[in-house]
């Protein structure tokens, strides 16, 4: 593509140009003449103003034409022990400064060339990008050591803090880059002499650490941008990636400077890190798993980085989105990172974040409680519980086969202290299922245990409301949208079945969710605002068989799960990715409408005439009742509930609200019957959404009690407000039933 055609394209110039400066180069080696030329190329991309200055007459015309700043991921850290010369090209590219500057065109291309060995990515950058296998702990030759290796004492740092490696090595020096994985590698570090000793490996060092001592500080610079940042160690000539060490650590922001926030689930990746001869996967001669993981050791390699983080992160930030970055540690006990109280609107989670403590949650359901939104770009997301100790260093996981939960010493803790046994989120006696954060669920979904292959690539998801706005611009002719995003792992919902054993849907070819398939396991307990968008065919896969269920929830803040752990690997290759993604990263960081402002839903405030904010039925029908039995988080024990009868005559309750032309709304509640309610006796209890004023068109979301008399039911339905612009609404609870009902726990919506 021309130069005219895109800003980021470009064209190779004239021969006689690229002869100036090999000749150049060769004097300097011919290695030099490779990255030279390539950081002059890359100018030409970020900097299309810059290619009239190949020319002697160009150079010498060129005047204030030129308007497009270096990108920040080439901003060099004001340290002078660093080659690194792009402090000479920082500041901008207007050509009027670098004519006044540099005097020639010669002065210019020279250094052109030195900045292009500096800022071209290292090609260890690209090799650990290569494709492998993420299906498990890298198990054959962790206890191999490298010539060179090495952790950070944290996995993150902010601006103005100091960045600590511990290395080993079996050369007395060691060398180093720095770069910030984004769009772009950036080098922010290049090569210099380290003193490093080759260190012992303590035993059971994958548990307990190595506890070496530190070999290099890096003050971490102001000018360092947010990010997930690489240093990677070597010795000598580097054929092969594995045998230099590759530190990976986030770069905090010092302040908040995006309404996203990128968190990287380094809990997870240190989980499956079998460096030092063990992971939380491997089992001891009883069959139990080792229960510890310790943060003080290396790396054996970042699989679970490269598979699902670096695409998703490269392609956010190529399409234009910025993001501050944190690590999963960070959510757990970083005080400035209470996400309820940052100022962020979104929080992405991508690939496999599997591993989450218990503050972790309580941090991010806070958040979505406050208004947040999350999106979940993943799969197997939050299935076990871990606790962590040595300030965040150490991962404690009690799992094994046989799930024995009182092996974990938290089981003696007694009382509240017993639920942070390390099991699934959904056993006891931790009971908090992970769909309570996520919206769904690995308990429901699929995995694809086969080390010799991946999951198959034609398998997609089948879209139920294609007018959603998720979906805007993703055409799918066939209705299917991420072929080849599915896999390895998948999170679903419980869906209600048809005799065939398609899911069910409504009017809006909305799957319908339930509560319990009666297979035996933890029934499903969603937010009662759970939509789901598309799913999958039934995964009969190698390991196991469900579906992937893609959802959103509401409770003050707006969550989305796409559901598969795969979903990053089809941002290079699906426009159909790239839309949905970008339409839930713009909508969750500031274009979602309000949920309607409706009060007394769960009917506790009452006044003479009945329930504060309602009207409608006269208060001789209506009375508060205490209830004597729990269910769940809606119908409390001593909560008041609206005890209603209609014997006389049908009644209603209505409270009004201002409706979104366009959007869809899911309205949801509680109603318990005191007798039978059958199809064929002409008898209802609803909880309804309604358009009114002049062209209303009457109910548009309609929810109906189905269950036998005398118990509970949780009831949801969806509807799409059809009237163009903000119009009014109103939510009507009614009843025809000639004894008492009872309804509570009522909820309004905008999906």
């Amino acid at each position: 593509m021309s130069a005219e055609g895109s800003p980021c394209g470009f064209s190779l110039q004239r021969l006689g140009n690229r002869a100036r400066l090999v000749t150049w180069a060769i004097s300097r080696g011919a290695s030099r003449y490779w990255r030279a030329w390539c950081g002059w190329r890359r100018l030409l991309i970020h900097c299309p103003g810059l290619r009239g200055i190949t020319s002697d007459a160009g150079f010498a015309a060129v005047s204030t034409t030129l308007a497009h700043p270096v990108p920040q991921d080439w901003r060099a850290p004001p340290d002078p022990r660093s080659r690194c010369v792009t402090e000479d090209v920082r500041h901008s590219c207007d050509a009027e400064h670098l004519v006044r500057r540099f005097k020639t065109r010669r002065n210019f291309l020279k250094l052109v060339g030195l900045a292009g060995a500096a800022l071209v990515a290292p090609p260890w950058v690209t090799a650990c990008e290569d494709s492998g296998d993420p299906t498990g702990p890298a198990g054959e030759g962790s206890s191999i050591r490298g010539p060179v290796e090495g952790y950070a004492s944290a996995t993150s740092y902010r601006p103005g803090e100091t960045a600590a490696f511990h290395l080993s090595a079996d050369a007395t020096s060691i060398d180093v880059d720095v770069v910030r994985v984004g769009a772009m590698a950036a080098r922010v570090v290049e090569s210099r002499a380290v003193p490093v000793d080759q260190q012992v490996v303590p035993n059971n060092a994958s548990q307990l650490g190595c506890a070496w001592p530190v070999a290099l500080r890096l003050p971490i610079p102001s000018t360092w941008r947010s990010g997930v940042y690489f240093a990677r160690f070597w010795s000598g000539p580097v054929t092969n990636p594995l045998w230099a060490a590759t530190i990976p650590f986030v770069v905090k922001a010092a302040s908040r400077a995006s309404s996203m926030l990128y968190q990287v689930p380094v809990t997870t990746y240190q989980a499956y890190n079998a460096w030092g001869g063990s992971s939380l996967y491997t089992r001891d001669a009883q069959g139990y798993t080792h229960p510890f993981a310790s943060f003080e050791r290396p790396y054996r390699d970042l699989r679970q980085f490269k598979q699902w983080d670096l695409p998703f992160i490269r392609w956010m930030e190529q399409a234009g989105f910025t993001a501050d970055y944190c690590t999963s540690i960070d959510l757990h006990n970083d005080p400035a990172l209470r996400l309820s109280a940052s100022g962020y609107q979104l929080l992405v989670s991508v690939g496999h974040d599997e591993y989450w403590s218990w503050e972790m949650r309580d941090n991010v359901e806070e958040f979505i409680a406050s208004g947040g939104n999350v999106a979940f770009f993943g799969g197997n997301t939050c299935w076990w519980q871990i606790r962590l100790e040595a300030d965040g260093r150490r991962i404690v996981c009690y799992k094994d086969p046989q799930q024995n939960v009182r092996r974990d010493p938290a089981w003696g803790w007694g009382g509240e202290g017993r639920r942070r046994v390390t099991t699934n989120w959904s056993s006891s006696p931790v009971a908090r299922p992970e769909e309570r954060m996520t919206g769904l669920s690995f308990r429901y979904g699929a995995a694809f245990f086969n080390p010799r292959k991946g999951p198959p690539t034609d398998v997609g998801f089948r879209v139920g409301p294609s007018d959603h706005w998720a979906f805007a611009g993703a055409s799918a002719a066939d209705g299917v949208v991420g072929r080849g995003t599915v896999g390895y792992e998948t999170d679903g919902a419980c869906l209600r079945a048809k005799p065939d054993g398609s899911p069910a849907v409504d009017e809006h070819n909305i799957p319908i969710v339930c509560e319990d398939a009666g297979d035996g396991r933890v029934p499903f307990w969603p937010p009662d605002s759970l939509m789901v968008l598309a799913t999958t065919d039934p995964l009969a896969w190698p390991g196991r068989t469900g579906r992937a269920t893609m959802a959103l929830y509401r409770n003050n803040g707006l969550v989305f799960n796409a559901a598969t752990m795969h979903w990053a690997r089809g941002l290079p290759l699906s426009d159909q990715v790239r839309v949905i993604t970008r339409n839930v990263l713009r909508r969750l960081t500031g274009g979602a409408p309000p949920s309607p402002a409706l009060v007394n839903l769960s009917f506790e405030a009452w006044a003479s005439n009945g329930p504060d904010g309602w009207y409608g039925a006269s208060p001789d029908e209506l009375t508060p009742q205490l209830s004597q039995e729990t269910r769940r988080d809606y119908v409390r024990e001593g909560g008041a509930s609206l005890r209603v009868n209609a014997q006389a005559a049908p009644m209603w309750l209505a409270q009004d609200f201002s409706v979104s032309g366009g959007e869809y709304y899911v309205v949801s509640g509680w109603i318990r019957s005191n007798g039978p309610l059958s199809d064929n006796d002409g008898h209802w209890l609803t909880i309804s959404l309604e358009q009114v004023g002049p062209g209303a068109g009457g109910k548009f979301a309609t929810a109906r009690y189905t269950a036998t008399g005398g118990q509970w039911q949780h009831v949801r339905a969806y509807g799409r407000a059809e009237v163009a612009g903000p119009f009014s609404a109103r939510i009507v609870v009614e009843s025809s039933l000639p004894d008492d009902a009872w309804f509570d726990g009522l909820r309004v919506d905008v999906l």
